[in-house]
């Protein structure tokens, strides 16, 4: 189980994206970032701009022993396994802990550190 977090305001963070593998299924939710890569630039037309939805943004399901370069996205053609993999992930949330972050020190902020942030003590 990998999780990212991304804090959002004092003593908060929110979890950006989880991945799970359970056997040859690797199930992905959330915002897993910028793939590695090429990456082909965006056939948009006035037809096909964007809704504002966030592409990056979403849920995948490989078989990492089939598709070993994850570019199959079974998420749509395998319900139930998706299904099964989200329920253990589910499981899985339960069981976080919340993250506690200490409060920001206004003594950190750059503008009094020559543009860096700091601890604010030092």
């Amino acid at each position: 189980m990998y999780t990212s977090r991304l804090k959002m305001s004092e003593g908060t963070s929110l979890c950006l994206f989880f991945i799970s593998r359970v056997g040859d299924y690797k199930l992905i939710e959330g915002n897993a970032g910028t793939p590695d890569g090429w990456i082909p630039p965006p056939n948009l037309t006035e037809e096909s701009q964007s809704d504002g939805e966030d592409p990056n943004n979403g849920t995948w399901l490989f078989n990492l022993k089939d598709d070993p370069t994850e570019h199959h996205n079974l998420a749509d053609s395998m319900p139930d396994k998706l299904k099964e993999m989200q329920a253990k992930l589910e499981e899985y949330r339960k069981s976080l802990v919340p993250a506690m972050d200490p409060p920001p020190d206004p003594k950190s902020t750059p503008t009094l550190w020559g543009g860096a942030w700091s601890p604010g003590w030092c």
